[in-house]
């Protein structure tokens, strides 16, 4: 029996400090004087809508297939709330003005990874900044342990690949 009680007290731990695998953005993370009176504007590419997530690993259940679009667009919404920089998702490349940066945005891959005890978002996204045709390729990273839905586990991956790219064209 004690070694039932240890065992149920060794998994409820693992799982209690993996919950909280998300991470908050905050403007002091960022080159403020780089991002000063600028706003970015996020244009996903229709392609990138159409990507479907991939599976690897033991995995058991469904959860619902998250819609690509809007999933990117809550992420760059989120990322703009945690950091106080001006981010925007757009529709159309009519949306930007003269005194914003387009960045169009396409998906390449969406991996779900599942290991013994950790789920692995990984989304491999090509970012070009339009002004100079410059062009990253950004895999964002999401882990958690034992739970999580496709579209939360997406939805965080692609906030830390926004939130990668945006550390990348800072240090130009």
């Amino acid at each position: 029996m004690k070694k039932y009680i240890v065992l149920i007290g060794l998994i409820s731990s693992l799982i209690i400090s993996s919950c909280a695998s998300s991470m908050k953005y905050q403007n002091s993370m960022f080159n403020e004087t780089y991002y000063e009176n600028k706003t970015i504007c996020f244009l996903l590419s229709e392609d990138s809508n159409h990507i479907k997530i991939a599976k690897e690993g033991a995995n058991v259940g469904q959860t619902k297939t998250p819609n690509n679009k809007e999933t990117f667009k809550k992420a760059v919404e989120k990322l703009a709330l945690e950091s106080k920089l001006s981010l925007k998702f757009i529709e159309s490349e009519t949306e930007v003005s003269t005194n914003e940066v387009l960045i169009k945005v396409d998906v390449k891959e969406l991996n779900w990874i599942f290991g013994f005890s950790t789920l692995t978002m990984k989304s491999t996204i090509k970012y070009e900044v339009s002004s100079t045709g410059k062009t990253y390729e950004i895999i964002g990273i999401h882990k958690t342990s034992l739970w999580g839905s496709q579209e939360w586990n997406l939805f965080h991956s692609l906030k830390n690949a926004n939130y990668l790219f945006l550390k990348e064209i800072e240090k130009n």
